[in-house]
């Protein structure tokens, strides 16, 4: 039966329907690099804030390997100016064709044809300007049969906390923690961003600073001390989004203030970015007779993580110096809500102790104290299970919140 006949007829308007059922189903769109065996998988639900107009999502804990993604809108109508996706291995793919996504559509797709582990999706979007508040993205990967079972190399994580590069002590170092300190969201037209660092919150051997949603060209980092006094650093030069930018080893005798960071002239970002400050705090702040102890009431900083808005399981937020002899612990949350799921306590040769806790804690909040067995040997490390929240549509303007871990003997 010719085409044309067909498509006049009862059987090829049905034929007509089933296609279109099909491809509302999830079959790949023309041009996609799916091949037998690829599903498409839902990896998360994201608010987005109609007001705010960009977004970073951290997928570095998706499980996982995808050859590309696409996105599902619900409640309202998006027009997404620029989608980008960056993977594990540094890559990265871009789109600035407008993406126009209607109520209970879904766009294009984003990617290649080789699985590989998924970094961080940023989005810059207008909404529909009669609508007010909330929508919501879902983030769906398409998945073959290696990507199911692949497992992302622990050396090859950038997690939330890029700036912090926590060492796991392995019982043949004694060497001190260290955590992020402070981090501030830096609009496109800004010149520099001002970090400041909370008050006598210890001391440190040295600081560094990672880009995260846009890349950084800086010129010069300024560290101001409390006191009064300043030290300017050499430029940390161009930081890829997702990087971290080299150490600088500074006075370790001073309280750091606040670092200032002033970005090279002629560099313009297309978007806000967010910029993450890491220390490595001073052994002898840390030592059983150290100057730690004579601050913040007998409590010292031992480590800090950011949490990212995607789910960490087990995430190292602190690095404990085995001789230290801490019998407590307290977290303590800045800069956002988290929550936060259960911590684990892992001694050096000895068993690990998970605590459920299963709360959410905001801005300034804390939970503890959380006794250590000294029986079981060193405390060496204290892990995470947790994520940021969004918990209303003026949240969704600040960045994820830091998991501050403190001890006290």
């Amino acid at each position: 039966m010719p085409f044309g006949r067909g498509v006049r007829d009862g059987g090829g308007i049905l034929l007509l329907l089933l296609l279109t059922a099909l491809l509302l189903a999830g079959a790949p769109l023309a041009g996609a690099t799916a091949a037998p065996g690829d599903r498409w998988v839902r990896i998360a639900v994201k608010p987005v804030n109609l007001a705010v107009r960009e977004d970073l999502f951290d997928l570095t804990d998706v499980p996982g390997a995808f050859k590309a993604i696409r996105l599902h809108t619900r409640r309202v109508n998006l027009l997404i100016t620029r989608m980008a996706i960056s993977f594990d291995d540094g890559t990265s793919e871009a789109s600035t064709a407008p993406i126009r996504l209607r109520r209970g559509g879904r766009s294009a797709e984003l990617g290649g044809a080789t699985d590989k582990f998924l970094d961080r999706l940023s989005l810059v979007y207008a909404g529909d300007d009669r609508a007010q508040g909330v929508a919501e993205i879902e983030i769906w990967g398409l998945q073959g049969l290696a990507g199911r079972s692949a497992k992302r190399p622990e050396a090859g994580r950038r997690t939330a906390g890029l700036a912090a590069d926590l060492r796991p002590s392995d019982g043949r170092q004694d060497a001190a923690g260290g955590g992020v300190l402070g981090a501030v969201t830096v609009p496109p037209e800004a010149g520099q961003a001002e970090i400041p660092v909370p008050a006598a919150i210890g001391r440190f051997t040295r600081l560094r600073i990672a880009a995260d949603g846009a890349d950084f060209v800086t010129a010069s980092l300024t560290v101001v001390y409390g006191g009064g006094g300043s030290e300017v650093l050499p430029a940390a030069g161009a930081i890829a989004a997702g990087r971290s930018g080299p150490w600088y080893a500074i006075d370790a005798q001073r309280f750091v203030e606040k670092v200032v960071v002033t970005f090279a002239e002629g560099t313009p970002r297309p978007g806000a970015g967010r910029i993450e400050l890491a220390g490595d705090i001073a052994p002898d702040w840390l030592a059983a007779d150290g100057q730690g102890a004579r601050h913040n009431e007998g409590w010292v900083f031992v480590g800090a993580r950011t949490a990212g808005f995607v789910g960490l399981d087990d995430a190292l937020v602190a690095a404990i110096p085995e001789s230290s002899g801490f019998s407590r612990l307290r977290l303590v949350v800045r800069g956002g809500t988290v929550s936060l799921n259960q911590v684990s306590l892992h001694h050096l040769g000895g068993p690990t102790r998970v605590v459920p806790i299963s709360r959410r804690i905001a801005d300034g909040g804390a939970h503890g104290p959380i006794d250590i067995d000294q029986t079981a040997g060193p405390l060496v490390e204290v892990r995470a299970r947790h994520r940021s929240r969004r918990i209303s549509d003026a949240a969704l303007t600040a960045g994820p919140g830091i998991l501050e871990v403190w001890a006290r003997r």
